[in-house]
């Protein structure tokens, strides 16, 4: 389906760029608190894979 030219995605489309969105910002995030501290960095982990999996039930 396109509008004035502009094509249009559908919700599987939206919902797999989301997820690799998140992915790379839970990397960034989970680096950034590793260097940091190791402790800070498990619990990073532990978060962005909370979301990532929350996320994906949506």
């Amino acid at each position: 389906m396109q509008v004035r030219g502009v094509p249009m995605w559908d919700g599987a489309q939206r919902a797999a760029l989301r997820m690799v969105l998140l992915a790379v910002g839970s990397a960034a995030m989970i680096s950034g608190a590793m260097a940091f501290d190791g402790t800070l960095g498990t619990v990073a982990i532990v978060v962005a894979m909370g979301v990532l999996v929350f996320e994906g039930l949506r």
